[in-house]
């Protein structure tokens, strides 16, 4: 099972992680070590390499892939080279974090919203429209 999307999903899946550790200890397993797009935040808020957790007696496999967009997003940088927060999101392209893994889930639950609240652009064609009208709504 994948919890995929922003930190909403992370919440889940850390959710029902607790509740099955009441029955089961999980086993965490480090999958793709060196692909750092594959990044979830663990416990303690710090970047790890995307973590999931099995279940042996039960052969059940629980996992949290970061998405915040679900689709391909790339932050622009702010003038001075540090975050800006701000992202340029393509809406017809699905964000390969969980794309390509997802004929591997037997289950995924999909969550976002919470990022789309903020100055982001999308494409359309080849010119980029800002999303701003998005924070009347909020």
């Amino acid at each position: 099972m994948a919890f995929i999307g922003d930190s909403v999903a992370q919440n889940h899946m850390h959710s029902l992680l607790c509740l099955l550790s009441k029955e089961e200890t999980p086993v965490p397993l480090l999958l793709e070590p060196n692909d750092s797009k594959n990044r979830i935040i663990d416990f303690n808020n710090s970047v790890k390499s995307s973590q999931t957790w099995h279940f042996p007696s039960h052969d059940f496999t629980v996992m949290a892939l970061r998405s915040n967009f679900l689709v391909k997003a790339e932050e622009r940088l702010a003038i001075h080279g540090s975050d800006s927060f701000i992202y340029n999101l393509n809406l017809n392209k699905v964000d390969d974090i969980w794309a390509q893994k997802l004929p591997s889930f037997d289950y995924a639950i999909f969550s976002g919203g919470h990022w789309f609240f903020r100055p982001n652009f999308l494409y359309q064609g080849i010119r980029m429209e800002p999303l701003d009208h998005l924070k009347e709504l909020a």
